[in-house]
Protein backbone atom coordinates (compact mmCIF):
# COMPACT_ATOMS: atom_id res chain seq x y z
CA UNK A 1 0.00 0.00 0.00
CA UNK A 2 1.50 3.53 -1.12
CA UNK A 3 1.83 6.43 1.30
CA UNK A 4 2.24 9.95 0.21
CA UNK A 5 3.63 12.75 2.36
CA UNK A 6 2.55 16.15 2.58
CA UNK A 7 5.83 18.71 2.14
CA UNK A 8 5.65 22.06 3.47
CA UNK A 9 7.03 25.15 1.76
CA UNK A 10 9.71 25.67 4.36
CA UNK A 11 10.66 21.92 2.96
CA UNK A 12 10.88 23.00 -0.91
CA UNK A 13 14.17 24.42 -2.23
CA UNK A 14 14.33 26.02 -5.45
CA UNK A 15 17.87 26.49 -7.37
CA UNK A 16 18.51 27.70 -10.95
CA UNK A 17 20.09 25.94 -13.57
CA UNK A 18 21.91 27.21 -16.32
CA UNK A 19 21.79 25.02 -19.46
CA UNK A 20 24.66 25.83 -21.91
CA UNK A 21 23.35 24.27 -25.34
CA UNK A 22 26.12 24.20 -28.01
CA UNK A 23 25.45 24.73 -31.42
CA UNK A 24 26.72 24.98 -35.18
CA UNK A 25 25.21 26.19 -37.40
CA UNK A 26 26.60 25.12 -41.09
CA UNK A 27 26.19 28.00 -44.20
CA UNK A 28 27.84 26.54 -47.31
CA UNK A 29 26.09 28.72 -49.09
CA UNK A 30 25.77 31.75 -47.28
CA UNK A 31 22.19 32.74 -47.85
CA UNK A 32 21.26 36.05 -45.72
CA UNK A 33 18.54 34.42 -44.02
CA UNK A 34 17.44 30.81 -42.90
CA UNK A 35 15.88 29.16 -39.85
CA UNK A 36 19.24 29.90 -37.20
CA UNK A 37 20.15 33.38 -38.13
CA UNK A 38 19.69 36.88 -40.61
CA UNK A 39 22.47 38.86 -41.89
CA UNK A 40 22.09 42.48 -42.71
CA UNK A 41 24.06 45.38 -43.95
CA UNK A 42 24.52 48.34 -42.45
CA UNK A 43 25.65 51.96 -44.70
CA UNK A 44 26.14 54.75 -42.93
CA UNK A 45 24.04 57.28 -45.54
CA UNK A 46 23.78 61.01 -45.57
CA UNK A 47 20.76 63.04 -47.13
CA UNK A 48 17.30 62.66 -47.24
CA UNK A 49 15.57 59.41 -46.98
CA UNK A 50 14.07 58.12 -49.93
CA UNK A 51 12.03 54.93 -49.21
CA UNK A 52 11.40 54.12 -52.96
CA UNK A 53 14.89 55.03 -54.52
CA UNK A 54 17.29 51.98 -54.01
CA UNK A 55 20.03 53.12 -55.33
CA UNK A 56 20.71 55.81 -52.34
CA UNK A 57 18.59 53.43 -49.83
CA UNK A 58 19.26 50.26 -50.47
CA UNK A 59 17.40 47.06 -48.95
CA UNK A 60 19.47 43.34 -47.83
CA UNK A 61 17.41 40.91 -46.40
CA UNK A 62 13.86 43.00 -46.31
CA UNK A 63 15.96 46.20 -44.24
CA UNK A 64 16.96 49.69 -45.34
CA UNK A 65 20.46 49.62 -44.77
CA UNK A 66 20.47 53.45 -43.72
CA UNK A 67 18.26 52.28 -40.67
CA UNK A 68 20.37 49.00 -39.86
CA UNK A 69 23.29 51.03 -39.73
CA UNK A 70 21.80 54.38 -37.27
CA UNK A 71 19.96 51.51 -35.14
CA UNK A 72 23.35 49.75 -34.66
CA UNK A 73 24.76 53.01 -33.53
CA UNK A 74 22.34 54.15 -31.48
CA UNK A 75 21.55 51.28 -29.47
CA UNK A 76 25.68 49.37 -29.19
CA UNK A 77 27.24 52.57 -30.19
CA UNK A 78 26.66 56.18 -30.05
CA UNK A 79 27.73 58.51 -27.87
CA UNK A 80 26.20 61.70 -27.36
CA UNK A 81 27.33 65.06 -25.85
CA UNK A 82 26.23 67.07 -23.34
CA UNK A 83 25.59 66.41 -19.44
CA UNK A 84 23.11 64.43 -17.85
CA UNK A 85 20.72 65.80 -15.38
CA UNK A 86 20.71 63.10 -12.77
CA UNK A 87 18.72 65.26 -9.96
CA UNK A 88 15.81 63.54 -10.55
CA UNK A 89 16.57 60.30 -11.59
CA UNK A 90 15.70 57.48 -9.28
CA UNK A 91 18.15 54.46 -10.61
CA UNK A 92 21.69 54.29 -11.20
CA UNK A 93 23.07 56.47 -14.28
CA UNK A 94 26.17 54.39 -14.64
CA UNK A 95 24.94 52.65 -17.61
CA UNK A 96 23.78 56.21 -19.23
CA UNK A 97 27.10 56.99 -21.09
CA UNK A 98 27.09 60.55 -22.16
CA UNK A 99 23.52 61.22 -22.49
CA UNK A 100 22.30 64.84 -22.84
CA UNK A 101 20.03 65.74 -20.41
CA UNK A 102 17.21 66.69 -22.92
CA UNK A 103 17.46 62.88 -23.85
CA UNK A 104 17.67 60.51 -20.42
CA UNK A 105 15.99 57.46 -21.53
CA UNK A 106 16.58 54.05 -21.92
CA UNK A 107 17.50 54.61 -25.73
CA UNK A 108 20.60 55.25 -24.54
CA UNK A 109 21.45 52.40 -22.53
CA UNK A 110 25.01 51.10 -22.65
CA UNK A 111 24.42 47.49 -22.81
CA UNK A 112 28.10 46.76 -22.30
CA UNK A 113 30.03 48.47 -19.32
CA UNK A 114 32.97 46.04 -19.33
CA UNK A 115 36.18 48.44 -19.79
CA UNK A 116 37.71 46.03 -21.93
CA UNK A 117 35.29 46.96 -25.00
CA UNK A 118 36.53 47.75 -27.84
CA UNK A 119 34.34 50.08 -29.70
CA UNK A 120 35.78 50.95 -33.48
CA UNK A 121 32.77 52.08 -35.02
CA UNK A 122 32.85 53.15 -38.99
CA UNK A 123 31.59 56.62 -39.50
CA UNK A 124 33.26 57.75 -42.81
CA UNK A 125 30.93 58.13 -45.63
CA UNK A 126 29.05 55.01 -46.96
CA UNK A 127 30.61 53.04 -43.91
CA UNK A 128 29.89 49.70 -43.68
CA UNK A 129 29.18 47.25 -41.05
CA UNK A 130 27.44 43.63 -40.92
CA UNK A 131 24.95 42.30 -38.65
CA UNK A 132 24.58 38.42 -37.60
CA UNK A 133 21.41 38.24 -36.34
CA UNK A 134 21.13 34.84 -34.19
CA UNK A 135 17.32 33.57 -33.98
CA UNK A 136 16.61 33.68 -29.79
CA UNK A 137 14.97 30.62 -29.80
CA UNK A 138 18.94 29.20 -30.50
CA UNK A 139 20.79 31.91 -28.22
CA UNK A 140 18.34 31.75 -25.19
CA UNK A 141 18.91 34.06 -22.89
CA UNK A 142 22.44 34.70 -24.16
CA UNK A 143 25.28 34.00 -26.32
CA UNK A 144 27.43 32.39 -23.64
CA UNK A 145 31.08 34.23 -23.74
CA UNK A 146 33.81 32.42 -24.65
CA UNK A 147 31.62 30.23 -27.17
CA UNK A 148 31.36 32.17 -30.01
CA UNK A 149 32.98 31.04 -33.26
CA UNK A 150 32.87 32.49 -36.71
CA UNK A 151 34.78 30.05 -39.26
CA UNK A 152 35.80 29.94 -43.12
CA UNK A 153 38.01 28.95 -45.24
CA UNK A 154 39.62 32.22 -44.93
CA UNK A 155 38.52 33.48 -41.43
CA UNK A 156 38.28 31.89 -37.97
CA UNK A 157 36.64 34.28 -35.33
CA UNK A 158 35.97 34.51 -31.75
CA UNK A 159 35.11 36.23 -28.95
CA UNK A 160 37.43 36.82 -26.13
CA UNK A 161 34.76 36.60 -23.62
CA UNK A 162 34.42 40.77 -23.32
CA UNK A 163 32.18 41.36 -26.57
CA UNK A 164 35.11 42.01 -28.78
CA UNK A 165 35.42 39.66 -31.70
CA UNK A 166 39.04 38.88 -33.01
CA UNK A 167 40.24 37.66 -36.50
CA UNK A 168 43.64 36.35 -36.94
CA UNK A 169 47.07 38.08 -35.76
CA UNK A 170 44.38 39.58 -32.96
CA UNK A 171 42.80 41.74 -35.52
CA UNK A 172 39.71 43.42 -33.93
CA UNK A 173 36.57 42.67 -36.10
CA UNK A 174 34.02 43.88 -34.56
CA UNK A 175 31.44 43.33 -30.94
CA UNK A 176 29.20 40.72 -29.58
CA UNK A 177 26.29 41.57 -27.48
CA UNK A 178 25.75 38.83 -25.90
CA UNK A 179 22.33 39.39 -24.55
CA UNK A 180 21.04 39.90 -27.80
CA UNK A 181 22.33 37.57 -29.94
CA UNK A 182 24.16 40.06 -32.30
CA UNK A 183 27.41 40.34 -33.53
CA UNK A 184 28.60 43.26 -35.47
CA UNK A 185 31.46 43.16 -37.76
CA UNK A 186 32.71 46.25 -38.11
CA UNK A 187 36.19 46.11 -39.41
CA UNK A 188 35.63 46.06 -43.53
CA UNK A 189 38.59 43.72 -44.30
CA UNK A 190 35.77 40.99 -42.65
CA UNK A 191 32.90 41.92 -44.58
CA UNK A 192 33.57 40.56 -47.49
CA UNK A 193 33.07 37.06 -46.18
CA UNK A 194 29.19 37.50 -46.17
CA UNK A 195 28.81 38.29 -49.87
CA UNK A 196 25.82 40.62 -50.79
CA UNK A 197 22.73 40.17 -52.74
CA UNK A 198 22.41 42.39 -55.92
CA UNK A 199 20.19 45.71 -55.73
CA UNK A 200 17.27 46.14 -57.88
CA UNK A 201 16.08 49.50 -58.92
CA UNK A 202 12.58 51.09 -59.16
CA UNK A 203 12.08 51.35 -63.36
CA UNK A 204 9.33 53.92 -64.81
CA UNK A 205 8.33 53.05 -68.75
CA UNK A 206 5.12 55.11 -70.32
CA UNK A 207 4.04 54.06 -73.70
CA UNK A 208 1.06 55.52 -76.23
CA UNK A 209 -1.50 52.98 -77.32
CA UNK A 210 -0.41 54.49 -80.74
CA UNK A 211 2.76 52.82 -80.50
CA UNK A 212 3.19 50.15 -83.05
CA UNK A 213 6.52 48.87 -81.94
CA UNK A 214 7.49 46.15 -79.30
CA UNK A 215 7.17 47.40 -75.82
CA UNK A 216 10.29 45.93 -74.29
CA UNK A 217 11.54 47.44 -71.02
CA UNK A 218 15.41 46.89 -70.06
CA UNK A 219 14.58 46.98 -65.93
CA UNK A 220 18.40 45.21 -64.81
CA UNK A 221 20.13 48.40 -66.99
CA UNK A 222 20.68 50.11 -63.61
CA UNK A 223 20.40 47.39 -61.32
CA UNK A 224 23.82 47.22 -59.02
CA UNK A 225 24.98 43.78 -59.15
CA UNK A 226 27.47 44.04 -56.12
CA UNK A 227 29.80 41.00 -54.74
CA UNK A 228 28.57 38.49 -57.51
CA UNK A 229 27.45 38.83 -61.12
CA UNK A 230 23.51 39.32 -62.41
CA UNK A 231 21.86 36.00 -63.42
CA UNK A 232 19.66 37.84 -66.78
CA UNK A 233 18.06 34.34 -66.57
CA UNK A 234 16.82 34.25 -62.72
CA UNK A 235 13.97 37.80 -63.12
CA UNK A 236 10.91 36.97 -61.57
CA UNK A 237 8.01 38.79 -61.55
CA UNK A 238 5.13 39.23 -59.81
CA UNK A 239 1.92 41.49 -58.76
CA UNK A 240 -1.60 41.79 -60.31
CA UNK A 241 -0.28 42.21 -63.49
CA UNK A 242 2.55 39.54 -63.89
CA UNK A 243 0.64 38.11 -66.51
CA UNK A 244 0.75 40.50 -69.33
CA UNK A 245 4.56 40.66 -69.69
CA UNK A 246 6.68 38.25 -70.98
CA UNK A 247 10.55 37.65 -69.31
CA UNK A 248 12.90 37.36 -72.27
CA UNK A 249 16.33 35.89 -71.91
CA UNK A 250 18.46 38.71 -71.06
CA UNK A 251 16.48 40.20 -68.36
CA UNK A 252 14.24 42.69 -70.72
CA UNK A 253 10.39 42.17 -69.96
CA UNK A 254 8.07 43.13 -72.67
CA UNK A 255 4.27 44.10 -71.95
CA UNK A 256 2.18 42.43 -74.53
CA UNK A 257 -1.18 45.04 -74.35
CA UNK A 258 -1.42 48.08 -76.16
CA UNK A 259 -5.11 49.00 -74.25
CA UNK A 260 -4.82 52.22 -71.99
CA UNK A 261 -3.79 51.50 -68.43
CA UNK A 262 -1.68 50.90 -65.35
CA UNK A 263 0.45 48.14 -66.15
CA UNK A 264 2.49 48.33 -62.16
CA UNK A 265 4.77 45.13 -61.90
CA UNK A 266 7.42 44.06 -59.28
CA UNK A 267 10.76 41.78 -60.06
CA UNK A 268 13.56 40.18 -58.36
CA UNK A 269 16.73 39.04 -59.54
CA UNK A 270 19.52 36.88 -58.42
CA UNK A 271 23.15 37.08 -58.89
CA UNK A 272 25.64 34.21 -59.21
CA UNK A 273 28.65 33.95 -57.28
CA UNK A 274 32.20 31.88 -58.01
CA UNK A 275 31.11 29.49 -55.50
CA UNK A 276 27.97 28.60 -56.85
CA UNK A 277 25.85 30.17 -54.66
CA UNK A 278 22.74 32.43 -56.09
CA UNK A 279 22.11 35.25 -54.30
CA UNK A 280 18.48 37.00 -54.03
CA UNK A 281 17.85 40.78 -54.58
CA UNK A 282 15.25 43.12 -53.11
CA UNK A 283 11.86 43.59 -54.47
CA UNK A 284 11.82 46.26 -57.00
CA UNK A 285 8.84 48.19 -58.92
CA UNK A 286 8.00 49.25 -62.58
CA UNK A 287 5.72 51.75 -62.90
CA UNK A 288 4.20 51.20 -66.32
CA UNK A 289 1.33 53.22 -68.04
CA UNK A 290 -0.44 53.00 -71.33
CA UNK A 291 -1.85 56.69 -72.13
CA UNK A 292 -4.72 56.69 -74.78
CA UNK A 293 -4.05 59.31 -77.47
CA UNK A 294 -6.43 60.46 -79.79
CA UNK A 295 -5.15 59.34 -82.94
CA UNK A 296 -3.31 61.37 -85.81
CA UNK A 297 -5.81 63.89 -87.78
CA UNK A 298 -6.50 61.91 -91.23
CA UNK A 299 -7.58 62.99 -94.53
CA UNK A 300 -7.98 61.88 -97.98
CA UNK A 301 -6.02 63.03 -100.92
CA UNK A 302 -6.01 62.05 -104.31
CA UNK A 303 -2.64 61.32 -106.16
CA UNK A 304 -2.17 62.01 -110.41
CA UNK A 305 0.68 61.29 -112.39
CA UNK A 306 2.47 63.22 -114.61
CA UNK A 307 5.50 63.06 -116.92
CA UNK A 308 8.04 62.14 -115.45
CA UNK A 309 6.73 59.56 -113.28
CA UNK A 310 5.52 60.73 -109.65
CA UNK A 311 6.73 59.45 -106.83
CA UNK A 312 4.68 60.58 -103.66
CA UNK A 313 5.85 59.88 -100.09
CA UNK A 314 3.21 59.28 -97.51
CA UNK A 315 2.34 57.76 -93.93
CA UNK A 316 -1.10 56.10 -94.08
CA UNK A 317 -3.70 56.01 -90.99
CA UNK A 318 -2.91 53.47 -88.36
CA UNK A 319 0.60 53.32 -89.55
CA UNK A 320 3.86 54.40 -88.01
CA UNK A 321 5.63 53.54 -91.19
CA UNK A 322 6.37 55.70 -94.50
CA UNK A 323 4.92 54.33 -97.95
CA UNK A 324 5.66 55.69 -100.96
CA UNK A 325 3.29 55.71 -104.51
CA UNK A 326 4.76 56.10 -108.19
CA UNK A 327 2.27 57.03 -111.23
CA UNK A 328 2.61 58.21 -114.70
CA UNK A 329 0.32 60.31 -116.52
CA UNK A 330 -1.54 57.36 -118.04
CA UNK A 331 -2.00 56.08 -114.84
CA UNK A 332 -5.64 56.51 -112.89
CA UNK A 333 -5.73 59.12 -109.84
CA UNK A 334 -5.39 56.66 -106.89
CA UNK A 335 -6.75 57.91 -103.60
CA UNK A 336 -5.43 57.17 -100.10
CA UNK A 337 -6.57 57.79 -96.13
CA UNK A 338 -2.83 59.06 -94.96
CA UNK A 339 -1.61 61.00 -91.53
CA UNK A 340 -2.42 64.76 -92.24
CA UNK A 341 0.88 65.45 -89.94
CA UNK A 342 3.12 63.78 -91.66
CA UNK A 343 1.35 65.28 -95.48
CA UNK A 344 2.62 64.37 -98.94
CA UNK A 345 6.27 64.69 -100.00
CA UNK A 346 8.13 63.87 -103.45
CA UNK A 347 5.67 65.20 -105.84
CA UNK A 348 2.85 68.02 -105.21
CA UNK A 349 0.21 66.54 -107.92
CA UNK A 350 -1.98 65.54 -105.40
CA UNK A 351 -5.33 67.03 -104.51
CA UNK A 352 -6.71 67.33 -100.57
CA UNK A 353 -10.27 65.79 -100.51
CA UNK A 354 -10.82 65.72 -96.77
CA UNK A 355 -11.92 69.11 -96.57
CA UNK A 356 -15.88 67.57 -97.12
CA UNK A 357 -17.00 64.96 -95.42
CA UNK A 358 -14.65 64.56 -92.05
CA UNK A 359 -17.46 66.22 -89.67
CA UNK A 360 -20.22 64.76 -92.08
CA UNK A 361 -22.37 62.12 -90.60
CA UNK A 362 -24.51 59.62 -92.78
CA UNK A 363 -27.43 60.85 -91.41
CA UNK A 364 -27.43 64.34 -92.52
CA UNK A 365 -27.69 63.47 -96.34
CA UNK A 366 -24.31 65.14 -97.28
CA UNK A 367 -21.79 62.99 -99.87
CA UNK A 368 -19.01 63.77 -101.21
CA UNK A 369 -19.06 63.93 -105.24
CA UNK A 370 -15.86 64.62 -107.55
CA UNK A 371 -17.53 66.46 -111.10
CA UNK A 372 -15.21 66.19 -114.35
CA UNK A 373 -15.53 69.31 -116.61
CA UNK A 374 -16.46 67.98 -120.27
CA UNK A 375 -13.41 67.18 -122.91
CA UNK A 376 -15.02 69.55 -125.25
CA UNK A 377 -17.17 72.41 -125.64
CA UNK A 378 -19.29 73.55 -124.17
CA UNK A 379 -18.46 73.48 -120.88
CA UNK A 380 -20.25 70.86 -118.33
CA UNK A 381 -22.71 72.34 -116.46
CA UNK A 382 -23.99 71.10 -112.41
CA UNK A 383 -26.70 72.09 -110.75
CA UNK A 384 -26.85 70.61 -106.85
CA UNK A 385 -27.75 72.22 -103.49
CA UNK A 386 -24.07 72.11 -100.83
CA UNK A 387 -24.73 70.84 -97.57
CA UNK A 388 -25.50 74.22 -95.62
CA UNK A 389 -28.56 74.22 -98.31
CA UNK A 390 -27.37 76.77 -100.75
CA UNK A 391 -28.38 76.14 -104.24
CA UNK A 392 -25.63 76.28 -107.07
CA UNK A 393 -25.11 76.23 -110.65
CA UNK A 394 -21.51 75.79 -111.66
CA UNK A 395 -19.69 75.30 -115.19
CA UNK A 396 -15.96 74.12 -115.87
CA UNK A 397 -13.96 74.59 -119.37
CA UNK A 398 -12.65 71.79 -121.19
CA UNK A 399 -9.43 70.28 -120.33
CA UNK A 400 -9.57 67.57 -121.99
CA UNK A 401 -8.64 65.25 -118.91
CA UNK A 402 -11.20 64.79 -116.09
CA UNK A 403 -9.15 63.75 -113.48
CA UNK A 404 -6.50 66.81 -113.84
CA UNK A 405 -9.24 69.15 -113.62
CA UNK A 406 -11.05 67.27 -110.97
CA UNK A 407 -13.52 69.04 -108.64
CA UNK A 408 -14.74 67.85 -105.10
CA UNK A 409 -17.63 69.44 -103.81
CA UNK A 410 -19.75 68.22 -100.89
CA UNK A 411 -23.45 67.88 -101.65
CA UNK A 412 -27.11 67.35 -100.14
CA UNK A 413 -29.58 65.36 -102.42
CA UNK A 414 -28.82 64.82 -105.90
CA UNK A 415 -26.99 66.51 -108.58
CA UNK A 416 -27.96 67.08 -112.25
CA UNK A 417 -25.74 67.60 -114.98
CA UNK A 418 -27.08 70.14 -117.50
CA UNK A 419 -25.85 69.06 -120.90
CA UNK A 420 -23.85 65.95 -121.94
CA UNK A 421 -20.17 67.20 -122.00
CA UNK A 422 -19.32 66.10 -118.66
CA UNK A 423 -20.08 63.90 -115.72
CA UNK A 424 -19.63 63.07 -111.70
CA UNK A 425 -18.58 60.58 -109.58
CA UNK A 426 -19.83 59.67 -105.73
CA UNK A 427 -17.18 59.04 -103.65
CA UNK A 428 -16.35 57.32 -100.33
CA UNK A 429 -14.71 59.48 -98.09
CA UNK A 430 -14.91 57.26 -94.29
CA UNK A 431 -11.74 56.32 -93.77
CA UNK A 432 -11.09 53.55 -91.00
Amino acid sequence: MSSFKQLSKADVTSVSYAANKQWTLPFSCPSLSNGYFNIYKGTFITGAFSSDNFSTDPITNGQYERLVYDSINHLFYQKFSGSLDTGSLMFNVTTYEFASQQHPTGAYFDYNTNPLLIKNFPTGANAGIRVLSIDQDIYGSKVLPNSFVLSSSAYYITDDGYGNLFGSGSAHVGNIFYAHGLAIVTNPDYQEMFPLPPIAVNNIATFLTSDTSVKTIPILANDISRSCVLDTGSVVLSGSNAAYYTVNANGTITLNTSASGNYDVYYTVNSLCSNGCSLTSNKAKVSVNVISVNPPPCITVEFMGGKPDQTFYYVECGSSTTSSLTLNDTDYPVQKCIDADFGVSGSSLYTYVGACGSGVTASSGCSLYLLCAADRAPNAEFYYTTCSGTPVTESFGTSGDCYLDANYRCITGSITLANPYGSYTLINLHCS
